[in-house]
């Protein structure tokens, strides 16, 4: 069994997530800072012979604002993994189900669990190609009902080519949907206004085309841009979406290594009649979603033996609980973790 401990402190410039735009004139958003404590396990069984795998992991932080109580929150996280191969040509089996939850001990609304289930594979498919299909199922439940609240599947289609040794490029297509349980906001015009009234349930389905390329030689270099549609019957949640995301890691000199990380989005609601309408979302959904805009740099560097130091600065612009808004913040970290000689992480 492999494990990590690190232990961080930091400063939040916004950790309320205000809208800038939506102060008095002259304020500004309230800073603080926070201290957190996260530990990571693994554990993982090899089959040499055969290129089988099975591995555990669990995973969790604690996490408390100076200042602000409220903002204090904690997460688990248990996964299974697995491969185990497909006939003799090399062909690959991989399978990953978990579950997450994140509470706020302090806050209520903001509480939700994840679980998940996936298989993909990987086919040889041409002299430097491979075919690579995934599915997946997975639920999000926020605690309010005795049903899961979201219910989604994602089905992907990707095919990976080695352009050269160091170099390869990936062209995916994936489809999806999301059932809610919850009622579906309609759209009703009387007298000229539009008016918002509840209908059947929500339904979400969307499509991704993505293409990236992965290079490798001195520094590690991963770029992928994706563009999705995602449509629903519920006013607020239609749009059309740019999705840029990338990772440049390289060592440094005296022992540093640096990475660069991010995503950007631009995204565009089609919703006809959204101009007139204020749209409030649910506050875990946001919560449990990934960022938006996220922009970051990292050092580390080696201390003793187990242990390195880490210190990151991450620029955020996400999307608030009002669609259509967005906040801004940064974040800087400091971390000091010891981890055991052949922990990798997943």
């Amino acid at each position: 069994m492999e494990g990590r401990l690190q232990l961080s402190a930091g400063r939040d410039s916004n950790p309320l997530e205000t809208v800038s735009e939506t102060l008095p004139e002259g304020e500004e958003t309230e800073h603080d800072f926070f201290y957190r404590i996260q530990g990571e396990s693994e554990f993982t069984l090899r089959s040499q012979a055969s290129n089988r795998r099975l591995g555990l992991s669990m995973r969790g932080f604690l996490e408390r604002y100076d200042r602000l109580p409220r903002e204090a929150r904690a997460q688990a996280e248990t996964r299974l993994q697995g491969d185990l191969p497909l006939g003799s040509r090399g062909a690959l089996l991989r399978f990953d189900a978990g579950w997450r939850a994140r509470t706020y001990p302090d806050s209520t609304q903001r509480n939700f669990q994840r679980s998940w289930g996936s298989l993909r594979s990987r086919f040889k498919l041409g002299p430097r190609g491979a075919l690579q299909p995934r599915i997946e199922l997975w639920s999000q439940d926020y605690d309010r009902t005795r049903e899961r609240d979201q219910i989604g599947t994602d089905f992907e289609l990707a095919y990976e080519l080695a352009v050269r040794r160091n170099l390869s490029a990936t062209l995916g297509l994936e489809v999806g949907g999301i059932r809610f349980q919850r009622k579906s906001l309609q759209v009703e015009k009387r007298d000229g206004k539009s008016t918002v009234t509840l209908g059947p349930d929500q339904r979400d389905d969307h499509r991704l085309v993505r293409i990236g390329a992965r290079y490798l030689s001195r520094m590690l270099v991963q770029l992928e841009y994706g563009f999705r549609s995602h449509r629903s019957n519920s006013i607020g949640s239609s749009f059309r979406r740019h999705e840029v995301r990338w990772l440049l890691s390289r060592s440094l000199p005296w022992g540093w290594s640096g990475q660069a990380y991010g995503s950007l989005e631009s995204t565009t609601y089609t919703d006809e009649d959204l101009a007139d309408l204020i749209v409030i979302r649910v506050g875990e959904e946001e919560e449990a979603s990934d960022d938006n805009n996220v922009f970051a740099l990292q050092v580390g560097r080696p201390l003793l033996e187990g242990w390195r130091l880490q210190v990151r600065h991450s620029w955020y612009r996400n999307e608030s609980l009002l669609v259509g808004d967005y906040y801004e913040k940064r974040v800087w970290t400091f971390a000091l973790s010891w981890e055991s000689a052949g922990f990798t992480g997943f």
